[in-house]
């Protein structure tokens, strides 16, 4: 599927879909992360796709080097606006989860998390060349909210 999506596409990036599971239980679905819709402007509100299902050709790593380690909690993000941020890397989505892994992690500690990795993606995006501020970045959070309620049709 992924190695179709890259032929077909002519892609750097292939992205899907992830499902996050209770820890203690596997079967049981706290949230779908969705990744269908992901443009590039969407980076500036502090959404990127799923990036545990992103499949990346070596060449961008070469390109664009590697994470970032001064981050605490937003490397990912900071590397994906870095990346998916420019015009000349072709992104495609897999309409599938790819991904199924438990929930929780640093980025879902609390109010002092949250407050931290707002203010690493606005450095990011800053770093990126990605215009934002606080309020664009806040303006996210009602839509991830509802990625604990709203999944496809079996999945629950």
């Amino acid at each position: 599927d992924v190695a179709d999506a890259f032929q077909s596409t002519g892609a750097d990036v292939v992205f899907g879909d992830v499902v996050l599971v209770r820890p203690d239980d596997l079967q049981t679905v706290v949230r779908f992360y969705r990744s269908a819709g992901f443009t590039r402007d969407r980076l500036a509100r502090g959404f990127m796709p799923a990036h545990p299902s992103m499949f990346v050709r070596r060449s961008l790593f070469e390109r664009f080097g590697g994470f970032d380690v001064g981050y605490r909690i937003a490397g990912d993000f900071a590397w994906t606006a870095k990346v998916l941020g420019s015009p000349k890397v072709k992104f495609a989505y897999l309409p599938r989860v790819l991904v199924r892994m438990r929930h929780g992690g640093a980025s879902t500690q609390g109010l002092m998390s949250t407050w931290r990795i707002t203010r690493e993606i606005r450095r990011a995006c800053r770093e990126a060349g990605i215009p934002t501020s606080y309020p664009r970045l806040l303006s996210r959070f009602p839509e991830k909210i509802l990625e604990y309620w709203k999944r496809p049709p079996g999945l629950r």
